[in-house]
Order: C-alpha cells, then sequence, then structure tokens
C-alpha cells in the first residue's frame, strides 16, 4: 500500500468518506493517479465505490446500513466541499425543508457532522479534532 493509498483509508476511517477531490488536494497530483489508487483499493476489497462521474465517492463496505442516500450524498459533499447546507439537500433532492432538516439532523445526532451557525446562514461540516 502506498502513501496515498494509506491516506485515503485514514481520511474513510475518520470521515466515512473520499472523494478524487479531496486526494488530488491533498497530494497535487493528478486525476488518473488518483483514479488507480482508488480502483486498486475497491478491487481489494477495502473500499466501496458509490455513484459515477464527477461525483463518485467511496467508502467503506458494508457502511451503507447507517444512513439513506441523502445522508451519504452529504458525506460526500461535506468531505469534498467542506460543508453543507440544508437548502443544497432540499434541490437536490426535491424534499422539502423538514425532510433536509431530520436528515443533517441525525448526521449531528450521530456526531458526524455539527451545526454551524443559525436561520438562513447555517451550514453543516465535519467536527473539528480535539472538540
Amino acid at each position: 500500500m502506498n502513501d496515498r493509498q494509506r491516506w485515503i483509508m485514514d481520511r474513510v476511517g475518520r470521515v466515512g468518506v473520499v472523494c478524487c477531490r479531496d486526494v488530488r488536494v491533498a497530494f497535487s497530483v493528478g486525476t488518473m493517479a488518483v483514479w488507480c489508487d482508488l480502483v486498486r483499493l475497491v478491487a481489494m476489497g477495502a473500499l466501496k465505490r458509490y455513484g459515477r462521474g464527477p461525483g463518485t465517492y467511496y467508502r467503506l463496505p458494508g457502511a451503507d446500513h447507517v444512513e439513506n442516500e441523502r445522508q451519504r450524498w452529504v458525506m460526500a459533499r461535506v468531505g469534498c466541499e467542506g460543508e453543507v447546507r440544508s437548502r443544497e439537500v432540499q434541490a437536490t433532492f426535491s424534499v422539502g425543508r423538514s425532510t433536509a432538516h431530520r436528515d443533517l439532523a441525525g448526521l449531528v445526532a450521530m456526531g458526524k457532522l455539527v451545526r454551524r451557525g443559525a436561520g438562513r446562514l447555517a451550514y453543516y461540516a465535519l467536527p473539528e479534532a480535539g472538540r
């Protein structure tokens, strides 16, 4: 296992999800090098692939039983972009405000996300280490 693959597995262990962009930014390498590492990890059975194209993300096998599809998307989005807002979930999945808030509140209750801000300015991000 090379350094990038070890970093990918560490990231998935901490965050729960990783996307190609995370690795490219962390290591300043091209998409093809990262894709090769991710494909090797999937082939070894260490990761499972979700989605196709730019929105593809990777998780540990068997980690899907805890969350629904929207929550998996939220974790992938937060892993790639650093934050997500309720209105993004609403727009992406064509769901109401209460459904989006229920999904986000579930992730907060599991300790996977923290809510920052209030009202329309509220967003959800990964908990900071040591807090």
